[in-house]
């Protein structure tokens, strides 16, 4: 794998992290599921999910 190659793997890593950001964002706003099933939907912690929440309550 060259440099190149490198630096896309880890691009795509980032624009998949940022895009579960967002999907847990709008299932935050959207629907009443809790931060756990949020979590377990998204792949990501529940801990991540509720910092997310904390950023939209305004704490």
């Amino acid at each position: 794998m060259n440099t190149l190659d490198i630096f896309i793997e880890k691009g795509k890593k980032i624009g998949i992290e940022i895009g579960k950001l967002d999907v847990v964002e709008n299932l935050l706003r959207n629907t009443d599921f809790s931060t756990l099933k949020i979590a377990e939907l998204t792949g990501v912690s529940e801990s991540m999910v509720n910092r997310i929440l904390n950023q939209i309550n305004g704490h």
